[in-house]
């Protein structure tokens, strides 16, 4: 289904560190999209103009084969790839705020804390690799 637009709903922005960096995940994701038939755009925090309530998206044209900037309203679901620190924590409250539910909510996590975990679970800890912590 279409919005007032033409998008197909729903409409997916993936959050990214960076809206210029293009990946091959990026482009397999596009392609997984056109089966599932929605829209789909990448962007990063300096995209979003809460004012006019849309954001300038990046998205892959199969067709051309090429990437291409288009404004887009802002997204029925959030997928955050790549973005953390503060001011992307900001942004995703603001996102929260408005309730766009996003398919991973946890955007960064301490990689420390997890081994330390798995490392107590006696199933798991012959498993894990030799690590030193960073001084």
């Amino acid at each position: 289904m279409a919005n007032s637009s033409g998008s197909a709903k729903p409409i997916i922005g993936v959050l990214t560190a960076s809206s210029r960096k293009k990946t091959k995940g990026m482009i397999k994701l596009a392609k997984l999209n056109k089966k599932a038939k929605t829209t789909l755009y990448f962007f990063s925090r300096h995209d979003v103009n809460f004012d006019r309530k849309r954001v300038k998206g990046r998205y892959y044209d199969l067709d051309k084969k090429s990437w291409k900037n288009k404004y887009f309203s802002f997204p029925d679901v959030l997928y955050v790839r790549g973005a953390s620190g503060t001011t992307a924590g900001k942004l995703l409250k603001r996102f929260d705020k408005l309730g766009i539910p996003r398919v991973n909510p946890i955007t960064q996590f301490n990689k420390g804390e997890l081994y330390s975990v798995l490392k107590k679970d006696g199933n798991l800890s012959p498993h894990l690799p030799f690590t030193k912590k960073r001084r």
